[in-house]
């Protein structure tokens, strides 16, 4: 309960001031320098994980990792957002990219549930409490990362918001979310 705490609290603290940090590293260093601020951060968690994450020789798993479980997850996923993304440019591949991936989704799930260690155990969402928790996690997720992420669309676009205004803007209207999390 405390780790989930801390990642939780971690979270809603980063999603309420990475927008101020976004928009200003945006405004010094251009696009790219949203990439660059993460190298700190991978190299200090390797090394961290490095030296934490206990060394178990000899532990070989009972059943092999599921690759293709694993594969097939990915294509569900990525597909999803390529489908959100480009179906505005192609609307004609809306009702087919649904079709295939409600297939693969069928797929991954029949998968899923014959491995011995899969990626995603589907049995778990026969548990009402896990299921309707999960889907109050996806909700409150949904709208909150569909208003950081389209308010600097419209901000943009309607307004000719700068970076820095929009990081300023968002910083200010998450904090109640920081706050209260």
């Amino acid at each position: 309960g405390g780790a989930c705490g801390i990642v939780g609290g971690s979270v809603a603290f980063a999603a309420g001031r990475g927008q101020l940090l976004g928009g200003l590293l945006l405004t010094v260093g251009g696009w790219r320098a949203i990439f660059l601020v993460n190298v700190p951060v991978v190299v200090a968690a390797v090394a961290v994980s490095w030296w934490a994450v206990p060394r178990r020789p000899g532990i070989v798993p009972a059943t092999r990792f599921d690759w293709p479980g694993a594969a097939l997850l990915a294509v569900v996923l990525i597909g999803s957002a390529v489908l959100v993304i480009e179906s505005r440019h192609a609307p004609a591949t809306l009702v087919p990219g649904i079709a295939l991936l409600a297939v693969l989704t069928f797929l991954f799930v029949r998968r899923e549930l014959r491995h011995p260690d899969p990626v995603l155990q589907p049995r778990f969402f026969a548990n009402r409490a896990f299921a309707g928790s999960n889907a109050a996690i996806a909700a409150s997720n949904l709208a909150f990362y569909t208003v950081l992420l389209a308010t600097p669309v419209l901000l943009t676009r309607r307004l000719d918001w700068s970076s820095m205004q929009i990081g300023a803007a968002l910083a200010f209207l998450s904090a109640p979310m920081v706050v209260f999390s």
